[in-house]
This record gives structure tokens, C-alpha cells and sequence, in this order.
């Protein structure tokens, strides 16, 4: 075995015979879950953004992605506008980018601050 190795996940020393090895880096075999659920990938993972996903997360939408940034959303986000999410920092104004933390208007099918709201009309 490769002299200490360390798991990506706690980072204690692997000190195990059979472990993983993915997306760059080593886990014990109860290290290798999923960021979401917490439930154990298996043999089948998704790495984005330095974060694991299982495939069933993954498949059920519930690792979906951020409108603006595109990432995957992984934390407290908004959803508006027939079901599109935003990470919370990331919701503003599709036209100043101005941030949004209460009311919002949609304009053109974007979401939109007052001011530029009454500006589109």
C-alpha cells in the first residue's frame, strides 16, 4: 500500500487494505458519500466542484444547478419561475444584478429589482 495515504474526505490515514480511489483522490470505503444524501456512492459517483454525488441524487434532480453560476446546488438556495433555482448569493436581478433577498418582479421571464422592472416597461 502507498505510504500514508490520506482519505479526501476525513483525512485520516488509510490504513486499509481495500479502499477508493476517485476523482483524484483516496477514501476509506465508509468515506465515499454522497455531499447531499450522505448515503454511500458505491461503485457509481458524479465529482463536481471538489463534492461527490451519488448517482441516484444526481438522477432525481436534487443535485440540480445554480441558473447564474452553474454549479451544482448543494446548500439553502431560492426557486422561482416555474421551478429554476439560484444559489442564495447568486439570485439578483437578471438585468443590474442587484441582490434580491425579498421581493422580486419577473420580467421577460427574468427575474428583475424594481427599478429595472419599471424601466422594461
Amino acid at each position: 500500500m502507498e505510504g500514508d495515504l490520506r482519505c479526501s474526505r476525513c483525512n485520516d490515514q488509510i490504513l486499509a487494505v481495500v479502499y477508493k480511489k476517485f476523482g483524484g483522490g483516496a477514501y476509506h470505503t465508509d468515506c465515499f458519500r454522497c455531499q447531499l444524501c450522505n448515503g454511500l456512492c458505491g461503485n457509481e459517483a458524479l465529482f463536481k466542484g471538489g463534492k461527490m454525488y451519488c448517482s441516484p441524487c444526481v438522477a432525481s434532480g436534487f443535485a440540480s444547478n445554480c441558473e447564474k453560476c452553474g454549479a451544482i446546488l448543494d446548500g439553502p438556495h431560492m426557486e422561482a419561475l416555474n421551478g429554476r433555482r439560484w444559489h442564495n448569493a447568486c439570485f439578483g436581478c437578471s438585468f443590474c444584478s442587484t441582490a434580491l433577498p425579498n421581493d422580486f418582479y419577473v420580467v421577460k421571464d427574468n427575474i428583475s429589482c424594481k427599478t429595472c422592472a419599471e424601466r422594461q416597461q
